[in-house]
């Protein structure tokens, strides 16, 4: 198959898949119970996190790891979502946090999940902790948290929300500090 063909064909199925997701929520908001048990390409987009939350706030979390930041966040006045793209750290996490009703963690692209599953001005604080640095020059343009990322993630974070990023590459936190 021709390459743009190709391109062509994979961005239209990424396309009907986003528009299926919005269709979706529109009938669909799930229950904390669902919700927690929906694997991450079935969630609606945007998932109504006020209806869940309250007035708590939400924390955000992308690569959970083993899930401590998760449970130490878990509290009274907030509710933890975690995203985790290893097979092994998700279900760790996930047996973790079983009993715990306000911490969710899905399998899956949490860059991804930030523009399909919430809405404007709903996160409360983002956590990016150790993110893959792509430390080589020719893999800097893998690198996610880029200029563009924070202008469009701006809209995701409520007026007073955070975002905490930890890195243990130097080279690393200047690229983001540009």
């Amino acid at each position: 198959m021709n390459k743009n063909l190709w391109k062509i064909y994979k961005g239209a199925g990424t396309f009907y898949r986003n528009l299926i997701k919005k269709f979706r929520a529109l009938f669909f908001q799930p229950t904390t119970e669902e919700l927690k048990r929906l694997a991450y390409d079935k969630l609606p987009a945007p998932i109504n996190w006020k209806k869940i939350a309250g007035d708590r706030e939400i924390y955000v979390e992308i690569g959970s790891g083993h899930g401590e930041v998760l449970l130490a966040n878990n509290g009274e006045k907030s509710i933890s979502v975690g995203y985790e793209i290893k097979s092994r750290f998700f279900r760790l996490t996930q047996r973790k946090i079983r009993k715990h009703a306000d911490i969710f963690i899905f399998k899956g692209s949490g860059y991804e999940s930030l523009f399909l599953h919430y809405k404007d001005f709903s996160i409360d604080r983002l956590l990016i902790l150790f993110p893959d640095p792509w430390h080589k020059r020719k893999h800097n343009k893998r690198r996610p948290l880029t200029a563009e990322f924070f202008k469009k993630i701006a809209q995701k974070l409520k007026t007073n929300g955070e975002i905490i990023i930890a890195t243990d590459w130097p080279d690393y936190a200047d690229f983001i500090k540009e």
